[in-house]
């Protein structure tokens, strides 16, 4: 028998766990300290998280630090983690729940665990608070107090006191965070050896829903731990080659030793870092030199991979992309002449600024329904870069606002909408009210891009360009002719 709870559904079916995975990146009420786990086994110890939010959530999900990622920046078009299939995706493609970090990822705002084990990586902050998780876990406790039911993991991880996390990526100042850990579960004992940084997060998730676990068993999870490991500040600027960060701002580390910028030797603290008050002459430590070296050039290598790698987003099945991904527009701004004297400098180009958290992106179209707002605000849109694998009919359907979320926000002014993929392009009436719209167009294999926007929805027909588009293969070419301009 399904129960329905607020925001999440348990079904008593087998022993294996649910996981939830939850970063309090510092935009939420710490849940931990709350009531709801009074009742289960838990464990805590702290940890080490890579220097931006973007890093750590990649982390999470590849098991890999920031670099071999992907990921320099928050901001940076790279901060799309591309490394292949993570356990998240594995459950979500059995039929379970995958990521749920923000918007992002369909904008889900609620966790059903059915028929198949449910793993949900969650940024609090990013659409999820800590009123709406406290309740979630507390209905999810109610219903799993029957002796037979799943049992429930929650991993807990949450920014160290006095870390100010909202800078966090904004310069090259610290190799990772202070963070704690904390893992909750109801009708199991888990208990966690090893877990010291954060994209060691995902070896633990890994064995937890590998497993088939018992109710009142008890769990031992151990990190299985290199005898270096590398860490890197990151954040470059994207201007910059990632060939000159080999070795600069780098840092491989064992349990008594740090090497720095591959030639200075330090003393190791407790906080994983070097102690720069205990320098070592690294000609009395010749070998030790010489293993930290052949670590930190195989870490290099996945790094240098990543960062090489093309990053354009490979279109299988339904592809979602969103404006956290957006490159520059390819677009001619329409109101390049003519403008209005007075209107700002900012509202006479088009900004492709990323948008990577929902609330950003609703306080925009928040002040979209103010007339003086949208009187100077200016063009705002982004492009998306593609790898279609094969060529053919493709639909795709633009919106502002996941249609998932049903937001009234969502809703489009009177206007034309445009969609050009690679060199075809369609332009469509938008009628008043509608949440988004739908197109057909042709596209051939290999690399190109697309982009979305819409007139009618800011003054003087500046772009507003769609943050929200999903692209999906229907048939064979049509070659039918397409509206140009």
């Amino acid at each position: 028998m399904m129960c329905m709870c607020a925001g999440i559904v348990v079904a008593a079916v087998s022993k294996s766990p649910h996981v939830v995975v939850v970063v309090n990146d510092g935009g939420g009420e710490d849940i931990a300290t709350s009531e709801i786990f009074s009742d289960w086994s838990s464990d805590a110890g702290d940890l080490r998280v890579s220097p931006s939010r973007a890093a750590t959530l990649a982390a999470i999900r590849y098991g890999t630090g920031a670099l071999a990622s992907g990921v320099v920046t928050d901001v940076d078009w790279r901060s799309r983690a591309v490394t292949g299939d993570s356990c998240f995706s594995e459950v979500h493609q059995s039929g379970g729940v995958g990521s749920l970090s923000h918007w992002a990822d369909d904008g889900v705002k609620e966790i059903s665990f059915g028929e198949t084990p449910v793993i949900a990586l969650i940024q609090q902050g990013g659409g999820y608070d800590g009123a709406y998780l406290r309740e979630c876990f507390k209905k999810a406790a109610e219903s799993g107090a029957k002796e037979d039911a799943r049992p429930v993991v929650v991993l807990y991880i949450t920014m160290a006191e006095g870390v100010d996390a909202v800078k966090r990526g904004s310069e090259p100042d610290r190799y990772h965070y202070a963070a704690r850990w904390q893992v909750f579960a109801s009708h199991v004992d888990v208990s966690i050896n090893g877990l010291r940084v954060d994209y060691h997060v995902n070896e633990v998730v890994s064995k937890i829903i590998s497993g088939d676990w018992g109710v009142e068993a008890q769990e031992v999870i151990e990190i299985s731990r290199p005898p270096y490991e590398v860490f890197h500040r990151a954040n470059w600027l994207a201007s910059k080659k990632y060939r000159d960060f080999r070795y600069h701002d780098s840092l491989v580390i064992s349990d008594e030793f740090a090497l720095v910028d591959g030639s200075e030797l330090y003393a190791v603290n407790d906080h994983l870092e070097p102690d720069l008050s205990k320098r070592l002459d690294i000609t009395l430590h010749e070998d030790l030199h010489a293993e930290m070296l052949v670590s930190h050039a195989k870490w290099w290598s996945r790094a240098e991979a990543a960062l090489a790698r093309d990053h354009a987003i490979i279109v299988k099945g339904e592809t979602k992309l969103t404006a956290k991904d957006w490159r520059p527009s390819t677009i001619a701004h329409q109101g390049g002449k003519g403008h209005r004297q007075g209107l700002s400098q900012a509202a006479r180009k088009i900004s492709s600024k990323s948008i990577h958290q929902e609330h950003a992106l609703l306080k925009i179209l928040e002040g979209l329904n103010n007339a003086e707002y949208r009187e100077t605000f200016p063009a705002y849109s982004g492009s998306w870069e593609l790898m279609i694998p094969e060529a053919g009919r493709y639909k795709v359907t633009a919106s502002l606002l996941p249609p998932s979320l049903n937001n009234k926000l969502a809703k489009l002014r009177k206007g034309a909408a445009f969609v050009m993929l690679g060199e075809n392009k369609v332009q469509i009436r938008i009628q008043e009210g509608a949440t988004g719209v739908s197109v057909m167009l042709d596209a051939e294999a290999g690399k190109t891009s697309i982009e979305a926007w819409f007139t009618g929805q800011l003054a003087l027909d500046r772009e507003l360009g769609a943050c929200y588009i999903t692209i999906e293969r229907v048939g064979a070419k049509m070659y039918e002719p397409l509206l140009k301009n």
